[in-house]
């Protein structure tokens, strides 16, 4: 008899505990403290639900690269609203200045973000709350830092002179990220600032109004138009220049004409071609 009331209570104390780790399981799916690791993913995988925007969001840590996923967002068959603001959690400008240079094609290269006109040193907020993903120099984008936001989107904080947070570590709408610089590929200083959703960048003027420094809505649908410039970029090719190269040979070489070739570089017949510059030629 005692033996049966022992094996009944321990099987009502297992029940317990089995219900408890389903819940704190649940915990960290739904807590950007907690997101899933997982590896680069080729298609659309639910790896959390967000409780707050009820809807599914896909993340993946990875404290080494900017872009971890490889995924071609241009072919996304679905839409995915996503919250952008909530009672719990608003929307700050990262620096309230001029553009110099929005998102696009520039030159013969292409501009994933908004450059926003500031002096060195100056502050660069957090634009929504979240969790630092990553902080180091990287290549062209000298001190950058890459912020996961609960909804699935990460913002990017780039040319900065100084890093003032590390991985890992949770920020608020409005906390500083860093200090204004030139660090990088930079002529000057400014703010290099992205929008990205698994990896990829997308225009922040779909989301910001530059000019009032506001959401344009609370809500953001992305869907594969979101995304059509990476079928052009797919298919852009580049010459890249060697010794003895004119544009009347890459031309000539290419089947494209000179006056193509000066419209897809934003250059002119007597622009001197340094070797190893990449000429844009579809």
């Amino acid at each position: 008899m005692i033996r049966l009331l022992l094996l009944t209570l321990f099987s009502i104390l297992f029940s317990i505990l089995l219900q408890a780790k389903k819940a704190e399981t649940h915990h960290q799916e739904t807590d950007i403290d907690s997101p899933y690791f997982h590896p680069a993913i080729d298609s659309f995988t639910v790896l959390k639900f967000d409780s707050i925007s009820n809807n599914y969001v896909y993340s993946i840590w990875n404290e080494k690269k900017i872009d971890p996923y490889k995924i071609n967002l241009a072919r996304k068959t679905d839409t995915t609203q996503l919250v952008l603001v909530h009672d719990s959690f608003i929307y700050v400008h990262p620096v309230k200045d001029v553009i110099n240079s929005v998102f696009g094609m520039r030159g013969y290269r292409f501009h994933y973000g908004m450059d926003i006109e500031l002096d060195t040193g100056d502050s660069v907020l957090c634009a929504f709350d979240g969790k630092v993903r990553f902080a180091k120099y990287y290549s062209g984008y000298g001190n950058v830092v890459v912020v996961t936001h609960i909804n699935g989107l990460e913002t990017l904080y780039a040319h900065l002179s100084r890093i003032k947070v590390e991985v890992g570590e949770k920020l608020k709408a409005g906390q500083l990220v860093g200090l204004g610089g030139a660090t990088g590929r930079a002529t000057g200083s400014h703010l290099h600032f992205e929008v990205r959703f698994m990896g990829k960048a997308m225009d922040p003027r779909i989301i910001i109004d530059f000019d009032n420094y506001i959401l344009i809505s609370d809500t953001l649908n992305l869907c594969c138009h979101t995304y059509e410039y990476l079928i052009e970029r797919s298919k852009t090719k580049y010459h890249y220049v060697r010794s003895g190269d004119t544009l009347y040979r890459i031309s000539r070489m290419h089947g494209v004409s000179i006056d193509r070739l000066c419209a897809l570089n934003g250059i002119n017949r007597n622009t001197t071609l340094k070797i190893g510059r990449p000429i844009r030629y579809q």
